[in-house]
């Protein structure tokens, strides 16, 4: 796959053939590729199959601090065994449970594009994220896969509470889940928190 570089606009265009171009196509600015290239990707370089993130295990991120998707969202046993308190569910879907009283429940209504405004939803919710941490309640952060929106919001608070950038953030969480790609609306956001924050 060659980046083509549309210097008029300074986007860089990766296109991924073995899909229909328009379907797979990813911009991102020239300035952000040539300092973080390997944050550039097509979608389809960062989709996986249902059974993928079905299957991929729940991901400790800290003491206390959990990473998954919807599908682990819904398994009470899972939750019961990791000790579940708190689940923030960062989608526009329900809460799974919800009426069941099982677990206190956190909904941020956020869609997986790039023009969703995630910042709105960083203090708050990390104030919350941080004070039951000390009191040692487990929480689950997730959203639909468990890649991109609810890995984002792991990194603000790793940014926020545990980190000077947003890069040593990524890096940290990709190492604890490996499946993580926040799409580049995101990542931009997360960079201009750093800013906000430093």
């Amino acid at each position: 796959m060659t980046p083509e570089i549309d210097d008029k606009n300074e986007q860089l265009l990766i296109i991924d053939c073995g899909l229909p171009k328009g379907k797979t196509s990813y911009f991102c600015t020239l300035k952000f590729y040539q300092q973080y290239p390997t944050y550039c990707y097509s979608i389809s370089s960062c989709s996986s199959t249902t059974t993928d993130v079905e299957y991929y295990p729940i991901s400790q991120i800290l003491s206390g601090l959990y990473l998954d998707n919807e599908y682990d969202a819904k398994n009470i046993n899972l939750l019961k065994q990791n000790e579940i308190k708190i689940i923030i569910n960062v989608t526009s879907i329900p809460c799974y449970d919800e009426n069941e009283q099982l677990f206190d429940y956190i909904r941020i209504p956020c869609n997986n594009k790039c023009q969703e405004n995630i910042l709105q939803y960083f203090e708050k919710n990390f104030l919350l994220i941080h004070q039951k941490l000390l009191f040692n309640q487990n929480i689950l952060i997730h959203c639909q896969a468990g890649i991109s929106r609810s890995a984002s919001f792991v990194i603000g608070y790793l940014m926020k509470y545990n980190f000077k950038s947003w890069d040593q953030a990524y890096s940290f969480v990709k190492e604890k889940r490996s499946i993580i790609k926040p799409n580049f609306g995101f990542l931009t956001q997360l960079m201009h928190y750093e800013e906000i924050i430093h």
